[in-house]
């Protein structure tokens, strides 16, 4: 008798003490800022390394790089000072074309305009477009026919316009769109689709690369448009109207209709955070009993809620954010009261896994940029301790078994005392 009570209490401290059974081991890769937020951002690989905006506290944000390969173990390091001393060239809107990297940078000098790297050189302006210390601010960077569009404010048009650069010429305006503000670059059926919004009223509008773009649909007063995605040899899109959310979908021949009415979705949510996995698309939605959770759609059938990952309490959002493919997984970050704002994974079959609770207990480590990068994927955390730096979730390091059986644990077993 008292080894079957043995053998039952094993099995009961077993699933109260060991919690999730994650498939690998989060690990921060070095603390780059000491005294503050390394704060990685906007990671791109090129040139098999992995490329990112971060600030050390002395140089302000600038480019950095991270080599996981050559030699492996090689710290972040910083590739320029863009703008010289303290200051923040802040580089974004990530993108690589021929072979190169290219970004939006602010020297302090030039203002934000469009910068390139080759990876062996110093980073240098590609143009001056908005002349003198105005800032063009290019965005968007998409590859297209084999040239970069992008969108940005010169001020000669109104509002951001269409802009191309072949690589060797001065970039130039594709065509001015004026009244609108260009965004959601999408390649679909071999054209380049994108959101023309502006304060009331929106549109979908499609270039071909020769002929000069043209308007799909205008969507009237209240409106707009985001996060175009090709999922099923269709095109579809956020569409919102007076604050409530709807997916639309579009087929490349008939108007645009819409799929399913997501409601009000949390603040963040409407800019990001749709994916195709697995043959089917994923987003967000609050049907207004569960708050705002993961869905998925079929393409056919209703759309269905995937799990209510934060089940605490009637209408409450877990906040899924920044879904990421990796090892035929969905990565994202997601919230429950009881482990806080941490990394999570769906299988596409099984409910919904914590991976690992970077930030112990109900704190927050908020994991950002998921990326996957020489087999591994790499993101943004604070586990409480380090601030915001560089982490890496690796499916090859498994956890160490102490996790599993805690210390304290052990030493109940040794003793052969019961719990209290």
């Amino acid at each position: 008798m008292k080894l079957l009570f043995r053998l039952g209490l094993l099995g009961y401290l077993f699933v109260l003490f060991a919690g999730p059974a994650y498939s690998g081991t989060a690990t921060l890769v070095a603390d780059s800022n000491k005294n503050g937020n390394f704060a990685p951002g906007g990671f791109t690989v090129f040139n098999a390394k992995l490329y990112f905006a971060a600030d050390d506290g002395i140089h302000g944000r600038e480019l950095w790089v991270y080599d996981d390969v050559n030699p492996p173990g090689m710290l972040p390091a910083m590739v320029a000072d863009i703008q010289s001393g303290s200051g923040s060239s802040s580089p974004s809107d990530f993108a690589v074309f021929n072979s190169k990297l290219y970004f939006q940078a602010n020297d302090g000098i030039n203002g934000a305009e469009l910068w390139v790297y080759d990876g062996v050189n110093p980073p240098s302006m590609v143009a001056d477009i908005l002349s003198g210390p105005g800032s063009s601010s290019p965005r968007d960077l998409i590859v297209f026919n084999s040239k970069l569009y992008f969108t940005d404010n010169e001020y000669v048009y109104l509002d951001s316009e269409l802009w191309v650069y072949d690589g060797v010429n001065p970039p130039s305006v594709v065509d001015a769109i004026n009244g609108y503000n260009l965004s959601d670059f999408t390649v679909f059926n071999s054209k380049l689709y994108f959101a023309a919004n502006n304060i009331g009223y929106s549109a979908l509008w499609v270039y071909d690369g020769v002929n000069p773009p043209s308007m799909v649909t205008w969507f009237g007063p209240w409106t707009s448009l985001s996060n175009l995605i090709e999922f099923r040899s269709k095109l579809y899109f956020y569409f919102t109207y007076e604050g409530d959310i709807s997916l639309y979908v579009y087929d490349g021949v008939n108007p645009p209709s819409m799929v399913t009415w997501f409601g009000p979705l949390t603040s963040g949510a409407r800019n990001m955070y749709m994916i195709v996995f697995h043959s089917r698309l994923y987003f967000l939605k609050n049907d207004f009993a569960h708050g705002e959770e993961l869905w998925s759609y079929d393409g056919v059938n209703p759309p269905s809620m995937v799990a209510d990952i934060r089940a605490s309490s009637y209408n409450s959002d877990s906040f899924v954010r920044y879904m990421t493919v990796f090892n035929s997984k969905l990565y994202f970050a997601a919230y429950e009261p009881i482990n806080g704002y941490e990394l999570w994974s769906y299988d596409g079959t099984n409910p919904p896994v914590m991976e690992a609770d970077i930030r112990s207990g109900p704190g927050n480590s908020t994991p950002k940029y998921l990326t996957v990068y020489n087999s591994k994927l790499y993101f943004s955390a604070d586990d409480g301790i380090h601030g915001r730096e560089l982490w890496v979730f690796d499916n090859n390091i498994q956890p160490n078994p102490s996790k599993l059986f805690p210390f304290s644990y052990q030493l109940l077993l040794l003793k052969g005392n019961t719990p209290p």
